[in-house]
């Protein structure tokens, strides 16, 4: 959702999301909250403080426990 300072994002998951990191396509703007867990069912609400508009779905979500080797 769009703010006045940039972007509210709720961030949910079905499964434990180990240690979320969020970026943007260019690596601008600022995040409240990064390098989080999150537990399935629960949400949290981040906000991002960016003086751009972004596609919000064009943020990168990396966690942990998605990682590849």
């Amino acid at each position: 959702k769009k703010t006045e300072d940039g972007y509210q994002l709720n961030a949910n998951t079905d499964r434990i999301a180990k240690n979320v990191y969020l970026e943007t396509p260019d690596g601008s703007g600022h995040f409240s909250e990064n390098f989080f867990d999150l537990l399935p069912g629960e949400s949290k609400v981040i906000e991002l403080d960016i003086d751009k508009e972004i596609d919000p779905r064009e943020i990168k979500i990396k966690t942990l426990n998605g990682l590849k080797n």
